[in-house]
């Protein structure tokens, strides 16, 4: 099945989102996006997908910072460091991507009628850094 050029292919990018505004939240793309109003609504897959050209390019390039890489790559060394003085920087990730999930998307996430459990916004934390780190 070959894909048209007017086919638009939903990015879902909600739980990415959530992860760069917790790592890089001075960033330009922060300043000029509103999360609660800029973001819609796919409710098939029932998550948030960014439709606007100008903030898509802003976040790909983003996603592309070294900076961000690296800083993506920390956090995971310390989940996987055995010191709990090492992991201070992984819970404190989880911490704020629980906060800043639950500010920016929880207002929306009634209408699901389901709110997630910690154990899956966590799983969503850790592969959106596993997603930003890569390459």
């Amino acid at each position: 099945m070959e894909i048209s050029e007017r086919t638009r292919l939903p990015i879902k990018v909600d739980f990415l989102l959530i992860s760069l505004l917790c790592i890089a939240p001075n960033d330009q793309l922060f300043k000029e996006l509103s999360i609660k109003s800029d973001l819609d609504m796919d409710y098939i897959s029932k998550g948030y997908t960014l439709t606007k050209v100008k903030d898509l390019s802003s976040f790909q390039q983003l996603i592309n910072n070294v900076s961000v890489r690296r800083f993506s790559y920390s956090i995971i060394e310390s989940f996987l460091n055995k010191d709990q003085n090492q992991r201070f920087l992984a819970k404190q990730y989880l911490r704020k991507y629980k906060y800043l999930y639950f500010r920016y998307l929880g207002n929306k996430l009634h209408t699901f009628n389901s709110f997630p459990q910690d154990k899956t916004i966590n799983a969503m934390a850790i592969k959106a850094l596993i997603i930003l780190a890569g390459r």
